[in-house]
């Protein structure tokens, strides 16, 4: 995810390796981090996705939400990882709380293994990739 546009420009990061280039910058290189973000009139909460959460058994169910690439640098196993002691042991989670899943990506594998290993497949939906202009209508 680095770009370098010549050998006098400073290095570009996106956010999610921000950190790193912060500990990297020890060195008196100048780094410039790229915050990730999304289009505010694009990805609106005047976007009716009822249809959506209808058609994937979202109705009435809070949803924790991820689109993207499941890269190694965006954490969807991480999610994943998290949303599992989260409903451990709790009917009342378990029924109303749901993970929503969009894209795919080599680390799609270790969801999935997350998700049969804590029996969260009835909780866990994966949608598998969208087309970018649909993705506001799931979220």
């Amino acid at each position: 995810m680095r770009c370098v546009s010549s050998p006098n420009s400073p290095e570009r990061f996106s956010a999610a390796l921000g950190a790193i280039a912060g500990q990297l910058s020890a060195n008196g290189q100048i780094f410039l981090v790229n915050p990730n973000g999304v289009e505010p009139d694009i990805y609106s909460p005047a976007v009716d996705g009822s249809p959506i959460r209808h058609s994937l058994g979202l109705d009435g169910k809070m949803v924790i939400g991820f689109i993207g690439t499941f890269g190694p640098w965006h954490g969807a196993e991480v999610l994943t990882e998290a949303f599992a002691p989260l409903v451990a042991g709790r009917p009342d989670l378990r029924d109303r709380l749901r993970l929503l899943l969009i894209g795919d990506g080599v680390k799609m594998p270790e969801v999935r293994r997350v998700i049969d290993r804590d029996g969260l497949d009835d909780i866990v939906v994966l949608t598998g990739i969208v087309p970018q202009h649909e993705g506001p209508r799931y979220l």
